[in-house]
């Protein structure tokens, strides 16, 4: 194209192309041929034949030449349009569519088409009258779409629409009157057709169409073209002047030296204004170009005010969005600088009046290097009606910006409103909350307003002016002043007194506590007010006490306000809140505290009050914390200038109670709730010695009181429930204790779990001990009791009891003179009167305390072996007792009928250990008969006290359900006392415990369960004075009932209860043990034999075993230990040589209580049957075992699939069914259980195989236990117990004999067991 450019050319021969096509059609048309359609080619051929432009410009980017001017542009886009024509004319395109709105010149052509159809071709046929309906309509609408395209290339032009017309119709009476005359000339053109084709007979020519089809194609077409040439000029006026503004601005961007130059896409005029929109290059943007204001407004020339504005972003659907920027667009808006709109004009229209405080926003934007305002919209505010002498007023409007890059309100309000209001020819105001714009004639007198408050908003504006002005006076020069916030403003009343208070907003970025600590220079601003106080403004969160984080209060008083809380009297409204406030910076200011916020204030004082109390809720800032303002209480307390001062905690910081002395009560009255606010108060002195005694977390954070009363049968003693906060816990309080005394004056404070949960901790406090220092028996409480044996007295004022129903023994121990004794004696004398069976143990003293009881009980055991014959007698009833309970299927003997319901027991043992820990004895015998007689006596009676311990243990565990209640009594206990016992740890559960006495800690661990829960009793603890724990609850402090004369007793015992005889006393002979002999047998649950005859001797040989085989039996531990930590003869061991050993076994006698049948598990009569050689083993299986590897063993009973009674009396209900046919097979010596349900567990975790284990060796018999897992196969065996099989010799003993006794069956071999006990 460039080389045809610059080629010479001739004259263009496109005009004598087209007019030859012209003269081609109609002589085609003449000789019968579709000639109209040569107009389509006549058009090709004249665009091939189009001579090329001449450009002499300079050469563009690419190196192609430019037009220099006008005419070289016209030139060259008229042969870019025939270049355009070559093959558009003679292919289908865009041009054949009617547009969107339809053009007009279209609308033309299909009419004009339709009377082409008129002319035949009757060489080619008819159908070829379409190729000249189809010449006129391809010809007309081709090139009226070239000719809009390239008369002007940036500028596409329309041309006539139909919307034209419509518009033209709606806006112009000439377009109507056009109308009109088409449709005349229609008229005349439709008779003139057919009065044409009548008198010229072309009617044959035109046939087969109808002459008035033709006409009225003619008609439509006149018609049209009318309307389309009355409409065309106002269709091409905007297309002409873009056209000419864009020739304007071509030159003025090459001046500008903006290259690509921006692309005019709009262009609108307003009165004297006038704005041009562009779109800038891609790789410049609008941003470039408003900067580039002065060099614009230089190529403009003189006599015009340019102003470069943000034309706004459109969204998805094309619609402009308010306030934003479009990347590319921009307007440039031109003033006649001597024709300027004036906004004090009230009849200004008002999109001259917009034009003008958008382009007033960006010249100060210019002015000043700040960021853009993007104007968003602008509004009348005065009253432009006449008032009644015809006077319009002046006028005023407000304006809206948005900054998306530019400084906020308040800035534009310190540094441009003033050239602000000079752009605009008026006065301006800013009111930085509402984002209103005011310009104008504001203040002056003859501006009247359509919103009478308007006046009023101005005026606050120009306070704001005032305050600019006073913290110009206060802050350095150029520092951002905060904004009052004139919509907040308030006033209040503190008496005769006003206070003042206006809110002010800071500066985004600024930090509102950059003006606290200012109130010295503001009073002198404000005529030296005596009272100014600087605060932070409510925030919009819901947490009391929030700051803004942009605003802050100044509040100000130009009188006097008092000087303390405790001089501030209690009036309504905010005035006491502001003053207090202001007192409460002051003195966190003097403790170097940052300042809180006062959310609320209230008086706990009534108005008549001499003395005030307020209190005064605070949230904490600056990272103080609630500790830091405990620590300076005394500072704030002196600045405050009050008689006392409480920090309390709150949920987002701290309270402060201050003012006048609360236990001043003839100066302080408290306002209703009276009780209720006096609470308060002692509340906060509890958490002052909270924080006396630094009980608190690492945030300061203090226990809080959630709960108070008193206790129902004790006034004198407060039960105060306190919140413990995070990482605090009862024991810290425990811990604490003397100091809480100290601090409280408090002679008792006593630490409880609270029933609130496990973060509340409760006290007792009482200012006097409220335990008495001696308290004498409640006989009547003793009387009234209904099982519990009542001893002592607690805080709560009511009886303290043991009660068997739900702690099954009890433990009491205390040193010398703690009152030990005491409490025994009250608790047996308890005991006698509830009638229950009492046995006595007390060797160590002979029972000298208990005279008084020896009538009532059954046994007095005074001796080691009278207590260990009383053991075994109590040990005898507990298998009756059990076996009465399995006859009735009953769990314990409470439930058993009235009328064979026995009595409950109490076992007491006094000095227990002493009576369990073994003597010294020497390991080596003597030649000396006394010396040696003297240790084997030593001997016997460890035997004797290991036989002791082994009997409580089993009491403790087996017992509870027989009724028998063990009471242990010892001065002193060590941790490891306890766990010595045979069945330590089901003692331990189940035993209540008396520690009486100032017991150390370690005391308390050993007889506690819960030695750090316990409370501490003082210094100086009284006689009878002690801690009181229970299974179902923690130690509590008790006096125990004193009465200082076992006669007394007696007295009291003959009133109510009946000596026992003779015949009811406990003959302890048969349970005493043989004097050949110093082992006691074991109560059998299966042997209750009679005595008959001499005793028989059974020789079962010779066997060794080791003392270490005594670790698998209850109790004997401790005769080993005695045996090697003898003291008396460190000699070495003398072995003895082998001897025949008879073992002597003393007889088992069953008491007057007759032995009751056992329970009977009914079984199938087919499950017995004889297997192999029966000799004395017992295979016992479990329905459906696979015994086939055991049958030859011995004789097989299957056990039942169910059990048939209630009863459970050895852990696992399948035992007592395997005793049952035990009893059945009289001289079984071993047992071989098969049964998968062995390797089972109780509830205690104990696998089943091991109580079958215990209770069979108890027997004396062997045992074997196999679980098979559920299979053919048999199971490996579960530790089978020896079958009377010693282990390893480590000492040989002799024999010696044991006399004879019946059995009801037949005889039974003896076994290590019986040896030994």
């Amino acid at each position: 194209m460039a080389a045809a450019a610059r080629q010479a050319t001739g004259p263009s021969l496109v005009p004598w192309v087209l007019f030859g096509a012209v003269v081609a059609a109609g002589a085609g048309l003449w000789f019968g041929y579709p000639g109209l359609i040569l107009l389509v080619v006549g058009v090709a051929v004249a665009a091939f034949l189009a001579p090329p432009a001449i450009l002499t410009g300079k050469k563009d980017s690419n190196g192609f030449p430019t037009a220099i001017s006008p005419g070289e542009q016209v030139a060259m886009n008229r042969f870019r349009m025939w270049g355009e024509l070559k093959w558009r004319s003679i292919t289908p395109s865009a041009d054949w569519l009617p547009g969107w709105p339809i053009r007009m010149w279209w609308l033309v052509s299909l009419p004009l088409s339709a009377a082409a159809l008129a002319f035949p071709s009757p060489e080619l046929g008819e159908g070829w009258r379409l190729a000249n309906a189809l010449g006129v309509f391809i010809t007309i609408n081709v090139l009226n779409g070239a000719l809009r395209r390239w008369t002007a290339p940036d500028d596409l032009c329309d041309g006539p629409t139909v919307e034209t017309v419509i518009t033209e119709v709606r806006r112009e009476p000439k377009t109507i009157a056009a109308l009109g005359g088409g449709a005349v000339l229609a008229i005349v053109v439709f008779i003139g057709s057919l009065i044409a084709v009548d008198k010229l007979h072309f009617g044959y020519i035109i046939d087969p169409m109808q002459p008035w089809h033709l006409a009225t194609a003619l008609a439509l077409t006149a018609l049209l073209t009318v309307v389309t040439l009355a409409v065309r000029g106002a269709a091409l006026a905007k297309w002409r002047t873009m056209v000419r503004v864009r020739a304007e601005w071509a030159p003025r961007w090459q001046i500008a030296k903006i290259d690509p130059s921006p692309h005019l896409i709009d262009h609108s005029e307003h009165g004297p204004v006038q704005v041009d929109t562009f779109e800038a290059h891609p790789s410049v943007g609008s941003s470039a170009i408003y900067p580039l204001v002065g060099k614009i407004t230089a190529s403009v020339g003189p006599g015009s005010r340019i102003a470069v504005l943000e034309s706004p972003n459109v969204d998805s659907q094309g619609q402009p969005v308010a306030g934003s920027k479009h990347p590319l667009r921009f307007r440039i808006v031109t003033f006649i600088s001597d024709d300027m709109p004036d906004l004090c004009d009230p009849a200004v229209e008002a999109d001259q009046a917009e034009l003008l405080i958008a382009s007033a926003a960006s010249w100060v934007a210019d002015a000043t290097g700040a960021g853009r305002w993007v104007f968003l919209d602008a509004a009348a505010i005065h009253d432009a009606e006449p008032d009644e002498d015809g006077e319009t007023g002046s006028g005023a409007w407000v304006a809206h910006f948005s900054q998306p890059d530019g400084p906020d309100l308040s800035w534009m309000r310190n540094n441009g409103l003033g050239d602000f209001g000079a752009s605009v020819n008026g006065e301006a105001l800013l009111d930085h909350k509402t984002g209103d714009v005011y310009l104008g004639a504001l203040t002056q007198e003859t501006t009247r307003f359509q919103d009478p408050r308007m006046e009023k908003r101005l005026k606050d504006l120009a306070l704001t002016d005032v305050w600019g002005s006073r913290w110009g006076n206060i802050l350095k020069m150029g520092a951002v002043q905060p904004r009052p916030e004139h919509g907040v403003y308030a006033e209040a009343k503190l008496g005769h007194v006003e206070l003042f208070r206006q809110p002010f907003v800071v500066q985004q970025g600024m930090d509102p506590l950059e003006f606290f600590k200012l109130e010295p220079k503001i009073s002198t601003t404000l005529s030296a007010a005596p009272f100014v106080s600087v605060t932070g403004f409510s925030g919009s969160g819901d947490r009391p006490g929030e700051r803004h984080p942009q605003a802050f209060c100044v509040t100000w008083s130009t009188q006097p306000v008092a000087s303390n809380p405790d001089k501030l009297v209690p009036t309504d409204g905010m005035g006491p809140r502001w003053v207090l406030s202001g007192r409460i910076n002051q003195a966190f200011d003097a403790a170097r505290l940052a300042r809180p916020e006062v959310s609320d204030v209230r008086a706990l004082t009534d108005r008549s009050s001499r003395g005030h109390v307020w209190e005064i809720k605070l949230r904490l800032y600056g990272g103080v914390t609630l500790a830091e303002v405990r620590t300076a209480s005394q500072k704030l307390r002196q600045h405050l200038g009050s008689d006392w001062l409480r920090v309390a905690q709150a949920q987002d910081g701290c309270v402060i109670v201050a003012g006048a002395d609360p236990k001043d009560t003839r100066k302080v009255v408290f306002a209703r709730p009276e009780q209720k606010n006096r609470d308060f108060v002692t509340s906060l002195d509890w958490e002052q010695a909270f924080s006396d005694a630094k009980l608190q977390n690492s945030a300061g954070v203090l226990p809080r009181l959630a709960k108070s009363a008193v206790l129902p049968s004790n006034s004198q003693v407060q039960v105060l429930d306190f919140v413990l906060p995070g990482g605090t816990d009862r024991t810290m309080v425990k811990g604490a204790t003397s100091k809480l005394q100290a601090s409280t004056g408090n002679a008792f404070v006593e630490v409880r779990p609270s029933p609130l949960g496990a973060d509340h901790v409760q006290m007792l406090v009482s200012r006097e001990h409220p335990l008495p220092s001696s308290a004498s028996v409640d006989w009547e409480a003793v009387d009234s009791s209904d099982g519990a044996l009542f001893f002592a007295t607690g805080v709560e004022g009511e009886p303290v009891g043991f009660n068997p129903k739900s702690d099954p023994h009890i433990l009491v121990a205390g040193a010398s003179g703690g009152g030990k004794s005491v409490s025994l004696q009250v608790l047996l004398y308890a005991a006698v009167v509830s009638d229950a069976e009492i046995y006595l143990i007390d060797p160590m003293k002979g029972g000298a305390d208990f005279q008084f009881a020896s009538p009532y009980s059954r046994a007095f055991a005074a001796t080691v072996d009278e207590a260990a014959a009383v053991m075994k007698a109590v040990y005898t009833e507990v298998l009756r007792r059990r076996d009465l309970n399995a006859a009735h299927a009953v769990g314990g003997y409470r439930e058993l009928p009235d009328d064979v319901r026995p009595k409950h027991i109490y076992l007491v043992m006094d000095e227990f250990t002493s009576l369990m820990q073994p003597d010294p004895v020497s390991k080596t015998a003597s030649e000396d008969p006394e010396v040696e007689r003297e240790r084997e006596e030593g001997i016997a009676k460890n035997q004797q006290k290991a036989y002791i311990g082994t009997m409580a243990g089993k009491i403790a565990r087996e017992a509870r359900s027989a009724g028998v209640t063990l009471v242990l009594a010892t001065q002193k206990l060590s941790a490891k006392m306890l766990d010595d016992i045979p069945g330590a740890g089901d003692l331990k559960t189940n035993l209540a415990r008396m520690l009486m006495g100032n017991a150390t800690f370690g005391e308390k661990q050993s007889a506690l369960k819960s030695a750090t829960e316990a409370p501490e009793l003082g210094d100086v603890v009284p006689k009878g004075r002690g801690l009181w724990e229970s299974t179902e609850a923690n130690a509590r402090v008790m006096q125990v009932w004193f009465e200082p004369s076992q006669a007394t007793f007696a007295a009291k015992l003959e009133e109510r209860r009946e000596k026992l005889g003779v015949e009811q006393k406990l003959d302890l002979s048969p349970f005493m043990r043989s004097t050949e002999s110093a082992e006691q047998p074991l109560p059998s649950e299966r042997q209750r034999p009679e005595f008959q005859g001499e005793p028989e001797v059974v020789t079962v040989g010779e066997f060794e075993f080791s003392l270490d085989d005594l670790d698998d039996l209850d109790g004997l531990g401790e005769l080993e230990d005695a045996v090697a930590e003898s003291p008396v003869d460190e000699s070495p061991v003398v072995a003895v040589e082998p001897e025949a050993v008879e073992l002597a076994v003393a007889p088992v006698v069953v008491t007057e209580h007759e032995a009751l049948p056992a329970p009977v598990y009914e079984a199938d009569p087919t499950v017995v049957e004889q297997g192999g050689d029966l000799g004395t083993t017992l295979i016992l299986a479990a329905a459906g075992a696979d015994v086939e590897a055991y049958r030859d063993r011995g004789e097989l009973v299957t056990l039942p699939q169910v059990q048939t009674t209630e009863a459970d009396l050895h852990g696992w209900w399948k035992i007592d069914a395997a005793l049952l046919a035990l009893d059945a097979h009289p001289g079984t010596d071993t047992v071989v259980w098969v049964d998968s349900e062995l390797d089972d567990e109780d509830d205690l975790g104990i696998p089943f195989v091991e109580l079958a284990r215990e209770v069979f060796e108890f027997e004396g018999l062997a045992f074997e236990g196999h679980a098979p897992v559920r299979s053919a196969q048999p199971a490996e065996p579960v530790a089978p117990a020896p079958k009377a099989k010693p282990k390893a010799a480590k000492r040989k003993l002799p024999d010696i004999e044991s006399p004879d006794f019946a059995e009801p069956s037949a005889p039974r071999a003896t076994t290590i067991f019986d040896e030994l006990f």
